[in-house]
């Protein structure tokens, strides 16, 4: 299969609306069902849309995140957020 943004982006689109909505579901504990089985394993079909659409994208990202000192930034405090997240607190295991 090759990698088109016919597929990649409506992928991407679409398992991020469901990405929201468990999320959101499991956030405020109104899961039911197969809601939190869904957000774990069709995260896995979000990272494959989400590669696909930099892949078939990849000019422009690049373009984009060397010519813009926000985007550096947006990224940078992600994986700033991204490592801390590993960090234990005081007390907790």
């Amino acid at each position: 299969m090759k990698l088109s943004r016919e597929w990649a982006t409506p992928l991407t689109i679409g398992v991020c609306g469901l990405m929201a909505v468990t999320g959101v579901l499991m956030f405020f504990h109104w899961d039911t069902g197969l809601n939190k089985t869904a957000h774990e394993w069709l995260g896995w079909l979000m990272v494959a849309g989400v590669a696909a659409h930099v892949a078939v994208n990849w000019p422009g990202f690049r373009r984009y995140f060397i010519t813009s000192s926000k985007g550096r930034a947006i990224l940078a405090v992600s994986l700033l957020v991204t490592v801390g997240s590993f960090a234990s607190l005081p007390g907790k295991g």
